[in-house]
């Protein structure tokens, strides 16, 4: 049987920001927040998956299909996270399970850039993770947060001009996600999505080919039903392989499966539910218990497998399921990432992810980008100017239906 590829193309995070207008006494006299003391533990790895359900559970709601990459919205928003102070560093903190922000920090998410790519041989595993900084050419960042950017998520730096070529920079950016994610996601930031206001892109990407260790033989894929729900079903191509995996069942009929890469440093997990009513208990109350539980008692068995080919596109906007995560301070005028410019100039306006997946007898692909965009606040403007000291027309006018009763023009106000 030939072996199948898995590729798993999952990421580029985009990252804008813009500057704000200076604001009036009234709306920059803020209440002090009062700084919390952030005790998470810094393991990157457990803090990104206790993200990863916790969001699983508000896009997970519906039912449809769903695919999305926790590890690469985490990382751009772990880039923005480096530049927040106060409060709103307070809420990122404990909506992404972020450690404390610090040195520490950096270098432990350094580490897992380093430890992904590790696992790259060049031959049955290819995975690598990147990151990119695209700022405005003429605009001050501190040097402090650059240098965490650079040093401790592995950014390289592309200098643009937002502000007079808005299309060509949104053009480029574009353009490095195609190459980055293998091609698979096209035009991720929409015309529009920036504009001459835009001072920063962070993207990430993240991308990974593998073959699967156990194999699937074309000629045993056949049609079969896919029970959606209690009374409907559709006819699909179901994959077959009976051979040893690592699995799991419990007492209510759940089970899982894990389905190991070549290298058997990498797998893909998939967990069954008994039925529909099942599925829908297992959306609201996963959590990383479960999850660590059903790894941990995943026993090697000789088992039937018939695997769904598939494919789907999913994208959602993230901004309002964050705010009711709790962090709905990096989303308003009150938002403060004085850490990037030294000033509180900056708020995150919109948080858009999209993803693709297809998996078939020869392999699975799979890509994803999400994009958040910083803006610039809500800010009172200067009312502005009329100066009446030159020559100038007047009219008396009806104002029902603006008929002009009077009309003249003043050359010399100081002559009758």
């Amino acid at each position: 049987m030939k072996k199948i590829k898995l590729i798993l193309t999952a990421g580029a995070i985009f990252l804008v920001i813009l500057p704000a207008c200076k604001c009036s006494k009234s709306t920059m006299e803020n209440k002090t927040v009062a700084v919390v003391e952030n005790t998470t533990p810094v393991n990157i790895t457990e803090n990104n998956n206790l993200f990863a359900l916790d969001l699983y559970k508000k896009i997970g709601n519906n039912q449809a299909n769903l695919f999305y990459s926790p590890y690469s919205i985490s990382t751009a928003l772990a880039m923005t996270y480096a530049g927040a102070k106060g409060k709103t560093e307070n809420e990122m903190a404990m909506v992404m399970h972020f450690p404390a922000n610090n040195a520490e920090f950096y270098t432990k998410y350094n580490d897992v850039l380093k430890n992904i790519n590790a696992l790259n041989n060049g031959s049955t595993v290819n995975i690598y993770t990147v990151n990119s900084i695209w700022a405005q050419k003429d605009f001050k960042f501190r040097d402090e947060f650059m240098g965490i950017l650079k040093n401790s998520f592995n950014s390289s730096v592309n200098l643009v001009d937002f502000i007079k070529e808005t299309e060509n920079s949104r053009i480029q950016i574009n353009k490095w996600v195609e190459t980055q994610t293998n091609e698979k996601i096209k035009e991720l930031i929409k015309p529009g999505l920036i504009d001459y206001l835009t001072r920063m892109v962070l993207v990430n990407a993240i991308y990974f080919k593998a073959d699967w260790q156990t194999t699937f033989d074309k000629q045993q894929t056949q049609k079969m039903d896919f029970r959606m729900d209690e009374t409907n079903a559709v006819s699909c191509d179901f994959m077959f392989a009976e051979q040893e995996f690592k699995f799991y069942e419990n007492e209510d009929g759940l089970k899982a499966i894990e389905i190991p890469y070549s290298s058997g440093k990498m797998s893909m997990l998939i967990i069954l539910p008994k039925d529909n009513a099942g599925f829908s208990t297992l959306k609201k109350e996963i959590n990383p218990d479960f999850y660590k539980k059903v790894n941990s008692a995943l026993v090697s068995k000789k088992v039937k497998l018939y695997l769904p080919k598939f494919k789907i596109i999913s994208e959602f906007e993230l901004s309002d399921m964050l705010k009711q995560m709790g962090m709905p301070e990096a989303f308003s005028d009150r938002a403060d990432f004085s850490g990037m410019t030294g000033t509180k100039d900056l708020k995150i306006s919109k948080v858009i992810h999209k993803a693709f997946v297809e998996v078939n007898e020869t392999g699975t692909e799979a890509a994803a980008a999400t994009a958040v965009v910083m803006r610039v606040k809500s800010m009172p403007v200067a009312p502005p100017e009329f100066r009446a000291d030159h020559p100038f027309m007047f009219i008396i006018k009806e104002n029902t239906d603006n008929s002009i009763l009077f009309a003249g023009n003043i050359y010399n106000p100081t002559k009758e």
